[in-house]
């Protein structure tokens, strides 16, 4: 693991003797691959007090202190901050303690009188290192668990999904054939009406089920003017829009074609501007679409360029907390009964299938910006 020399690293060091605390802090300040900003505490109580109080990346931690000695204080120390790193140090006659305490949790350990500048740093250079790959480790184990999670829920809603669309058939099919006799067969058209029109909804939730369980594979890609393709969806979606949202557009001269499935696309729009609509609450507010050219971001795989398309509102938006769960299944932020929170779930999926990525940018008070990034079709820039 390589530092830059404006690298920070903040120590704390528990050394009650100042002989040997002032020459571990002269090798400190002689080590130039790194910058330290130390602490020093010549107690355990003052040790435990400055691990609560201020965020350390590493301790160097003498065994023999007054108040108590050997592995108690390093554990009194671990269970005080369970993430910091723990280098201790030990007496000349004291290697099978310095083993004991790695088995304990420290990360490494540093004999005193032996100790240089270079070992020091090694040390340190180490333990970082060492605890930077625990770390990579735990995110790989939580975001392995959460895809088998999600593949789980996927093959669960499926099943769930399948089996409301098979009673959902005949209910639609026996309300179209109906609507389609004459009077007097036909004594009750509104309430049919309304049969068939609450039974189309909940297809089109199932639809979504299907989706989220990527059991209902997009249409073959083509290429798609998205400019054309969102001026025409939101003809559609206008008529859905309350007289107190206003809806503009701005589309950049330079916009590039997509490869992509129209319908996939004209869902992720459409499920955009309905929750930016949703978030007024019957309120005033405006929502602004905006696709235009755009620097690939890091997520996208792609190496050429992107386009961008964004979905912004000037409503209440959301705290950091919420916006970073917006997009997992069955996570709403809207009343009871006025959500299913898979919306936004598919769009995710749906723009990762086609090679892109999404972010949202929001703030309490200052509205909400979702931004998808799909790959350009090569050559077809500026």
């Amino acid at each position: 693991m390589s530092y830059r020399a404006d690298t920070l690293l903040r120590l704390l060091l528990v050394e009650d003797d100042d002989a040997d605390a002032h020459l571990v802090l002269r090798y400190l300040r002689s080590i130039d691959d790194f910058t330290t900003e130390v602490e020093r505490a010549v107690c355990l109580t003052d040790a435990l007090r400055r691990l609560e109080a201020h965020q350390h990346d590493v301790v160097l931690l003498d065994l023999g202190l007054p108040e108590e000695r050997n592995l108690p204080v390093l554990r009194r120390v671990l269970a005080t901050n369970t993430e910091v790193a723990v280098i201790v140090l030990t007496g000349l006659d004291d290697q099978a303690m310095a083993l004991a305490a790695l088995r304990e949790g420290a990360e490494d350990y540093l004999t005193k009188g032996e100790t240089t500048a270079d070992s020091l740093a090694r040390s340190i250079r180490y333990t970082m290192g060492r605890r930077r790959q625990q770390q990579e480790r735990r995110v790989l184990e939580r975001h392995m668990a959460e895809t088998h999670r999600l593949e789980s829920l996927g093959r669960f809603a499926g099943g769930i999904a399948h089996e409301i669309n098979n009673r959902l058939t005949p209910i639609v099919g026996m309300a179209d054939l109906m609507l389609t006799l004459p009077p007097p067969e036909n004594r009750h058209q509104e309430m049919l009406e309304l049969i068939l029109d609450a039974a189309q909804g909940a297809s089109a939730l199932v639809r979504n089920l299907l989706t989220f369980a990527r059991q209902r594979p997009t249409g073959q890609p083509q290429q798609v003017d998205l400019p054309a393709l969102v001026e025409s969806t939101l003809r559609l979606v206008r008529t859905a829009i309350p007289a107190s949202v206003t809806l503009t557009t701005d589309f950049g001269a330079d916009a590039p074609a997509v490869n992509g499935d129209p319908m996939a696309i004209q869902s992720v729009l459409m499920n955009l501007v309905s929750n930016a609509v949703d978030a007024f609450a019957g309120r005033e507010g405006q929502v602004a679409v905006t696709v235009e050219a755009a620097a690939t971001p890091p997520e996208v795989a792609s190496h050429g360029a992107s386009l961008r398309l964004a979905v912004s509102d000037d409503g209440p938006g959301m705290d950091r907390e919420m916006a970073a769960h917006i997009f997992e299944p069955f996570f709403t932020t809207k009343a009871v009964n006025k959500g299913t929170g898979l919306g936004l779930s598919v769009v995710h999926g749906i723009v990762a299938d086609l090679g892109g990525c999404i972010r949202v940018n929001s703030d309490i008070g200052r509205g909400t910006t979702v931004e998808v990034f799909l790959p350009a079709l090569a050559g077809d820039v500026g």
